[in-house]
């Protein structure tokens, strides 16, 4: 049974997260969900992930880079509405606030979160403005001093080399890091650098990778929720 004849039934059956964000990963078009024959997604295909990324524990997952992809917003919100009642707390809680968002798109509006009952969706803006600095001007905590503080292996001192002159992002570099068979203490300590380094889609594949690193498992939720801010910001209406 599909996800809208469940609906229909007054149950929800939705995607598992870490389909989500598979799919924020390589993006709708390398999924191939989005194709040559196929440039958009309609309402029913994409309600099942907006309620799946506002049903989760925590830090919602992102969702927005799907739902860019739908024209039929007044469909979509019906349906938001629909699974409203059936949805798990976390959902419920969410969903006029999604829904208002879905508003501000469709209206070519801002939104203001400065009373949301939320805390994720007040601290979009500080991150905002933080990840508009990093573009600016590239951080650098590799100074002489962290160098000569920090020994690390031959591989990690390539991996800051290669950011430091623009050849590498700090996602891809984290990415890399956590991906080796052993971390060391002073290489934990640079991935962690790079992690606070992350703002922007570049970053997403080091993100991922620590959702899925047993050695970075203290950082889950830094993770999260910095890819909830890089998709919202992308991907979502205009903040006030």
């Amino acid at each position: 049974m599909t996800a809208n004849t469940r609906l229909d039934e007054k149950r929800l059956d939705l995607p598992i997260e870490d389909f989500i964000i598979d799919l924020f990963s390589l993006g709708l078009t390398d999924a191939n969900v989005i194709t040559a024959a196929n440039g958009r997604l309609t309402a029913q295909q994409t309600w099942p992930f907006a309620v799946s990324a506002y049903s989760t524990a925590g830090t919602p997952r992102p969702c927005w880079f799907i739902i860019r992809m739908c024209d039929e917003i007044d469909q979509l919100i019906s349906y938001l509405e629909k699974a409203k009642p059936i949805g798990n707390g976390y959902y419920r809680r969410r969903a006029d606030t999604v829904i208002t968002c879905l508003r501000s798109i469709k209206n070519s509006s801002e939104i203001r979160f400065s009373s949301s009952d939320e805390k994720i969706f007040k601290e979009i803006t500080p991150f905002s403005v933080d990840a508009d600095k990093q573009k600016t001007k590239r951080q650098n905590p590799f100074d002489p001093t962290f160098i000569k503080r920090t020994p690390v292996n031959s591989v990690v001192a390539e991996l800051i080399h290669k950011y430091l002159v623009g050849e590498l992002s700090a996602g891809s570099a984290l990415a890399s890091i956590l991906e080796t068979d052993s971390i060391g203490t002073n290489e934990r300590k640079v991935a962690l650098s790079f992690l606070h380094l992350c703002f922007d889609f570049e970053s997403i594949n080091g993100l991922v990778t620590v959702l899925r690193s047993k050695d970075f498992e203290g950082y889950i939720s830094v993770a999260r929720k910095k890819m909830f801010f890089i998709d919202f910001i992308k991907n979502g209406p205009k903040i006030k």
